[in-house]
């Protein structure tokens, strides 16, 4: 029995060895990172190899079996994926489907934000909570009769609650600019995000909102045509989904940013510069086998985020509360604020106390742009 152990060991450190090892030779300094952090829980057991494996496959995936399966599906016109997980429309925009892992709201999501809220009143900190505009799959066509993930009745009556207990609320579903997606992923798109900034900004800023900031007009596109496959082509493969393109809005205005990423209080980059210098992965942006390009945004940052606008026309600070769709929309928002921190409140990210955060950071205002628990 002891030598089975040894045996389970060494197999296992054998597998995790070669990850670390081909991380290192892609250089991917997000993959590096999150290799290192499952490795910090302990044992290499079987559901963090699992983990390590699925953040290798998002990035660098390029299977031939899985090609060839999502070519049998395409062949035989399947809409569904891997037991319903994923599913096809007939413009070819995925959707995740009953089977998926994803929640988007918990029931009740309201009292860790209430919390913050009270905190926050106390401390003269105004609060808004924004709906994100989730892909919706109403806008699926010829999906009629599929159970598929979203469902806009959870969050109508999530932000009916919070409306009647005098919270602010931006409900990003209700403006067309902020629905752009991915086909194969679950994200919006960085064009979405900066619409969405706009709006935020201007719902906390008023008639002082910069419109030089605001307007899309005084940015400039970065395209990478055909060269992101998400979340959801992943599980079937670019044959069968395609690629996307990946477009940033780099603004054209002088910008001087400071942005440093922070891992359990611990300093993990720090970038200074223009917007792209500051905040854009162009090594991975480059790199043609690297699938999953909305990890280019803030350098992969994905726990606790730290941007300084040394040019900024006011001298407010600002908290984002999100998961990654804050990840895109932060860089746009850091714009309109001197100072702006972005935490990410999902289990791995930032679990420390929020209140504590807010506490010792003392901002003007507070985004929360996230529908379940946040760690108090």
């Amino acid at each position: 029995m002891k030598s089975v152990k040894v045996i389970r060991w060494v197999f296992a450190l054998l597998f995790v060895l070669m990850l670390l090892t081909g991380a290192l030779v892609l250089r991917d300094p997000s993959l590096h990172r999150q290799v290192k952090n499952q490795l910090k829980k302990g044992y290499p057991t079987k559901e963090t190899i699992a983990q390590i494996e699925t953040a290798v496959n998002e990035r660098y995936v390029n299977n031939f079996n899985l090609n060839i399966f999502g070519t049998w599906q395409a062949l035989l016109g399947k809409k569904e994926i891997r037991n319903f997980e994923v599913i096809t429309d007939v413009d070819g925009t995925m959707y995740f489907g009953n089977s998926s892992p994803v929640v988007r709201y918990e029931t009740p999501p309201i009292a860790s934000t209430m919390a913050i809220k009270e905190m926050a009143d106390s401390m003269g900190i105004e609060v808004l909570f924004v709906q994100t505009a989730f892909k919706d799959s109403a806008n699926a066509i010829g999906l009629e009769g599929y159970d598929l993930s979203a469902r806009p009745e959870e969050a109508d009556g999530m932000l009916a609650a919070l409306r009647e207990k005098g919270v602010n609320v931006l409900d990003l579903r209700e403006y067309p600019q902020v629905q752009e997606a991915f086909r194969t992923d679950h994200h919006w798109t960085p064009r979405s995000s900066f619409h969405a900034s706009a709006l935020i900004a201007g719902e906390l800023l008023g008639d002082d909102l910069p419109e030089v900031i605001a307007s899309p007009e005084n940015y400039t596109e970065l395209t990478y045509p055909n060269s992101m496959l998400g979340s959801l082509g992943i599980k079937a493969g670019d044959i069968y989904s395609g690629r996307d393109d990946f477009t940033l809005l780099i603004p054209t205005f002088p910008t001087s940013l400071h942005y440093e990423h922070y891992i359990d209080h611990k300093l993990d980059g720090a970038y200074s510069g223009d917007f792209t210098a500051a905040f854009v992965d162009l090594d991975l942006l480059d790199n043609p086998i690297y699938n999953n390009k909305y990890n280019a945004c803030l350098h992969g940052g994905y726990a606790e985020n730290c941007i300084v606008n040394h040019l900024a026309e006011t001298d407010q600070k600002a908290m984002l509360i999100a998961d990654s769709f804050g990840r895109p929309t932060a860089m746009y928002l850091s714009l309109y604020f001197q100072e702006l921190r972005y935490l990410d409140p999902r289990d791995g990210r930032y679990s420390d106390s929020f209140l504590a955060y807010i506490e010792e950071f003392r901002p003007d205002v507070i985004i929360i742009m996230y529908n379940l628990t946040i760690p108090l």
